[in-house]
């Protein structure tokens, strides 16, 4: 009998758990890890020169991180229920589908085994990316557009320089398969995230058979490294963004506030 692939539900699920299991709690096991392949990934912002400033701000912006790591059941669930929805958008429903496809990939940007849950940076930078185009259709004060941009920003620090292009092109490429599935009829794209949904590993994202596609501005992230600046504040710290924007981050790791 031929082997069956898992569908996305099944997949997502394993996934929850995994995010679930995670210790983001002070001096848990997970926050020193994480923390180690914060510095090493951004070594300009958390420099060696400086040992012990370096681990403790490392230490409470990955708190910070794993925080916001672990609201990605929240978020899936949240995608689910528009997915599910029968007054979603079908193009909306297959950009749904496609990103967490994406989630459930064992081997993307940062594959999810790495320490501390620091390879869920990526899945949790798509998830975000897309929901801020699609909020809409999502239940009504889940989140806003300016948290989920600034909470971008803030996992955008743990991304190496040198991935931030492939981590926008992963980004872009939900937002191309949207488009691209705007140019098809109602019966094609429900058929294509039936297939995203049946077998999320084996079933490509729709790419553009066309010459060009009119893309208005989709998501973006921070491409210029090292143009944030971490400051300490009020028993805590301040991570600031170059396009404006900040979050205020307790020692603890607990995010205070969001702006």
């Amino acid at each position: 009998m031929p082997h069956r692939p898992e569908d996305l539900n099944s997949l997502v699920q394993k996934v929850i758990a995994a995010v679930d299991a995670l210790d983001k709690s002070t001096g848990g096991r997970d926050v020193p890890a994480f923390a180690e392949l914060l510095r090493a990934a951004r070594p300009d912002l958390f420099p060696p020169s400086d040992d012990e400033r370096s681990e403790l701000t490392s230490r409470a912006v990955a708190g910070a991180m794993l925080r916001v790591i672990g609201e990605i059941p929240q978020i899936v669930d949240a995608m689910l229920n528009a997915v599910d929805r029968k007054t979603t958008d079908p193009a909306v429903r297959c950009a749904l589908t496609g990103a967490l496809a994406y989630l459930v990939q064992p081997r993307d940007l940062l594959p999810d085994g790495l320490p501390g849950g620091f390879g869920f940076i990526d899945d949790c930078v798509i998830l975000r990316a897309t929901i801020t185009e699609f909020l809409e259709f999502l239940p009504r004060g889940f989140t806003t557009v300016e948290r989920e941009r600034s909470l971008l920003e803030l996992l955008a620090v743990a991304i190496p320089p040198p991935q931030l292009p492939d981590f926008q092109a992963a980004v872009e490429g939900i937002w191309l398969a949207y488009h691209v599935m705007l140019w098809k009829s109602d019966d094609e794209i429900e058929s294509t995230s039936e297939r995203i949904i049946a077998d999320p590993l084996g079933t490509p994202l729709p790419v553009s058979d066309r010459a060009s596609i009119p893309l208005p501005p989709g998501p973006r992230l921070s491409l210029a490294p090292g143009s944030e600046t971490i400051e300490l504040e009020d028993g805590g710290l301040v991570v600031r963004f170059a396009k404006g924007g900040s979050v205020h981050i307790a020692a603890g790791g607990g995010i205070l506030t969001v702006e």
